[in-house]
């Protein structure tokens, strides 16, 4: 049975490669063939034959370079003894996981033009479903976490050769890289102002701060995410790490210079709830406080000239999910997410660092913009619920939140809604004094002026879930009913036709 052409197998459990050289014969009826090579073409690969190349990264490279000078003939030569090369590995993840950290994307972005322009369609899928490979494979290895674990103890080493390696290795992790980092920074602590650092210690310490320094702004806005999880034991040095990115001027762009600002989370915002909340801790709460007077002294947040209290915290971060909580909230679209089938189109999405459970440590996802926003504004709901805040407006806010996040993961909102249990709901929208259908019908009104559909249905539902018989609250319950009745999203308007049936 003839083969046709690569076929790069990416498994969960390792990476299987077959690299079919047939595919790069002339035996296909119709294939494209190239030109005579000129004396230039010529001379660039006369040059690449000598010394002959036997490992799968010399003869990748020779591809690279014959492609760069546009010699088909010899870029498919190549290609077949890489071929050969490489299945002669005895590991082909640890193989492609080593030439895909060997190789700059771009050099690998212009093979696989080349391919695209000038070879067989087959051939030039091939490639780019190996280059792909390679890169996954790259990032797997970047990211894995015992490599990572082993390099920061290594970063404790007395040998400065293993300590520059384990250096490189955890910055090449980037983010991934942060819990071990992260870890360093507590270890490396004195236990009292008296006693310094062993000198061990105080190196390993500055080297972990170098390395967080490089992470910029997408060390912040992981560390940001992080905060928003329940690792709180972690939230002292998390604290610590942002603090060095802010001393290093790596905040992102503020309201003044980021008409976007107000779709994310400041840094402020999120350490509201830490400097506060007894439950977090002496230690906690005293790094929090010291970076929120840092970054008031610095003019990333405004108290107002007002000293900083449990009150003013309240009233800044209702003001902060209030923005959230608009269409201006909703963050722009920054990447595109291929689609379940190939009739899908790709969906916009945007870059959002999670914490994930499973790994212990904030990874990148894309989620669709409203996702987004949900997830943001749930953090901020979250440290406005553990800080006590009852102000009406705010605990209006928060239900908002709450009642939005409970449909926006669902794939099927209908569905999801019509199996949620009745406990779930009137939970979601209960205030500080429980559950009210009055209180309900408030937040679907909001939820209406706001263009938050999924809200609205939640809560048109759960006014539907508790009978209502006293006539004032019906005269109270129904105007949102019938505005929603009209609201421009399916979902809302069954959901409240259904309610007003029964009141």
């Amino acid at each position: 049975m003839a083969r046709k052409g690569w076929l790069t197998w990416w498994l969960s459990l390792g990476i299987f490669v077959v690299l079919s050289a047939p595919a790069f014969t002339e035996t296909t009826e119709g294939k494209k063939r190239s030109n005579p090579l000129d004396p230039f073409q010529w001379a660039v690969v006369d040059s690449l034959r000598y010394p002959k190349r036997t490992t799968p990264q010399e003869l990748l490279e020779a591809a690279i370079r014959a492609a760069s000078v546009e010699a088909l003939d010899p870029t498919t030569k190549f290609l077949e003894q890489f071929d050969e090369a490489l299945a002669k590995e005895p590991d082909k993840e640890a193989a492609l996981a080593h030439l895909g950290e060997s190789f700059q994307t771009a050099e690998l972005s212009r093979l696989e033009r080349f391919l695209k322009q000038t070879a067989q369609p087959e051939q030039a899928d091939a490639v780019a479903f190996l280059i792909d490979g390679m890169l996954n494979a790259a990032q797997k290895r970047r990211t894995d976490t015992s490599r990572l674990k082993q390099a920061a103890v290594d970063l404790g080493s007395d040998n400065v050769f293993a300590r520059q390696q384990a250096a490189t290795t955890l910055m090449e992790g980037g983010t991934y890289a942060l819990p071990m980092l992260v870890g360093i920074l507590m270890e490396t602590v004195s236990a009292d102002d008296e006693t310094p650092l062993s000198k061990t210690d105080f190196r390993t310490r500055k080297l972990a701060e170098t390395i967080i320094e490089q992470l910029g702004e997408r060390g912040v806005r992981a560390l940001t995410s992080w905060l928003g999880s329940d690792d709180i034991q972690r939230f002292p040095g998390i604290i610590h790490a942002l603090s060095i990115l802010v001393d290093s001027g790596c905040l992102p762009a503020g309201e003044k210079t980021n008409p976007n600002a107000a779709a994310n989370l400041d840094l402020a915002s999120v350490l509201f709830a830490p400097a506060c909340i007894p439950e977090f801790g002496e230690t906690t709460r005293v790094a929090a406080l010291q970076l929120l007077v840092k970054l008031e002294q610095q003019g990333h947040t405004d108290f107002g000239g007002r000293p900083f209290t449990q009150d003013l915290a309240c009233q800044m971060l209702t003001t902060k999910l209030d923005q959230l909580l608009t269409p201006a909230g909703i963050p722009v679209p920054d990447s595109l997410t291929e689609g379940e089938a190939s009739i899908t189109s790709p969906r916009p999405t945007v870059e959002q660092y999670l914490w994930v459970t499973q790994t212990s440590r904030p990874e990148i996802r894309y989620l669709p913009p409203v996702a987004c926003r949900s997830l943001r504004a749930g953090h901020i709901a979250r440290d406005l619920s553990g800080l006590g805040c009852v102000h009406p407006r705010t605990v209006r806010l928060v239900l908002l939140a709450q009642s939005e996040a409970l449909l926006v993961f669902q794939n099927d909102h209908f569905s999801a809604l019509n199996t949620l249990p009745t406990e779930a709901i009137t939970e979601t929208l209960s205030g500080p004094d429980g559950f009210s259908t009055e209180l309900a019908a408030e937040v679907l009104d909001g939820a209406l002026d706001r263009s938050m559909p999924l809200a609205a249905a939640v809560a048109a539902k759960a006014i539907r879930e508790v009978k209502v018989s006293k006539p004032a609250t019906i005269s109270t319950i129904r105007p949102p009913l019938v505005r929603a009745l009209a609201a421009p999203s399916t979902l809302v308007q069954f959901e409240a036709s259904q309610t007003l049936a029964t009141v």
